[in-house]
């Protein structure tokens, strides 16, 4: 095991195609992981972790509730989810799906698959609440059509979806750099940036500067202080969970 929970720090970073000896075996494929908070699971307080999912074999249809607000984005491969409101969607490599929590499906894997994802678990007092997506689509796909981004205080982003469950906002999509640049933040969310081009440097007091570049999942924990360095020619897709307050690509946050 790659982790003991509680060790990994406030910034990590994962490559999208890791090692082999970096995944941990599970009921449904391996996985690897980029950051989990080091709260307790099960404690009813947030629990927010997030990596790259392998499926390498066919597993056929499996029963799933997510356990928390979360998102996949495929890499590689297909998956079938079959949601048991009746929608029933195949996502290949592109496209990006958000599940709120407690939502039930089966899920068909049938030929490989690789996802970047991300699942957020809301505390105990959250509990019987119904996710609300308040825009854009539970999937989208990558990459996103020009009149679909817009400005931002650091470059422009695109909104993919944003869900509301409670006091708590999800939001994803794509941001793009408008040339290099170095900047201040203060994340006021749980993030992840999967890079799909250029490279992205984070700087934070008391510790060496973390770079990710294309391929790899970054992933910053909530009320983190540092410095961006983005390169010309960036692209990222990014989840941020946890949200309590606007959020805008690069101002007081990532």
């Amino acid at each position: 095991m790659p982790y003991a929970p509680g060790s990994l720090g406030r910034i990590n970073i994962v490559s999208d195609n890791p090692p082999d000896h970096e995944y941990i075996e599970d009921r449904m494929g391996e996985y690897s992981v980029a950051l989990e908070n080091g709260e307790p699971r099960f404690s009813g307080r947030q629990y927010w972790t997030g990596g790259v999912w392998r499926i390498p074999t066919p597993h056929g249809l499996a029963r799933y509730t997510a356990p928390g607000d979360e998102t996949h984005a495929i890499i590689d491969g297909e998956m079938l989810w079959e949601f048991t409101d009746g929608e029933s969607l195949m996502l290949r490599a592109g496209d990006v799906v958000h599940v709120g929590r407690g939502i039930a499906a089966r899920l068909d894997v049938s030929k490989y698959a690789l996802t970047a994802w991300m699942i957020n678990e809301q505390g105990a007092s959250e509990d019987g609440l119904v996710p609300e997506l308040v825009r854009g689509a539970r999937v989208y796909s990558l990459p996103f059509a020009e009149e679909s981004f817009e400005p931002c205080a650091h470059g422009r982003w695109a909104i993919g979806a944003e869900w509301r469950l409670g006091t708590s906002t999800s939001i994803s999509g794509v941001w793009q750099s408008e040339g290099a640049e170095e900047f201040p933040f203060r994340t006021n969310g749980d993030e992840t940036h999967h890079v799909l081009e250029g490279s992205l440097t984070v700087t934070v007091a008391g510790e060496a500067p973390r770079v990710a570049r294309k391929g790899d999942i970054l992933a910053i924990r909530k009320d983190v202080e540092g410095t961006w360095n983005v390169s010309a020619d960036l692209s990222s897709r990014f989840v941020v969970a946890n949200l309590v307050a606007a959020f805008n690509v690069g101002t007081s946050n990532a």
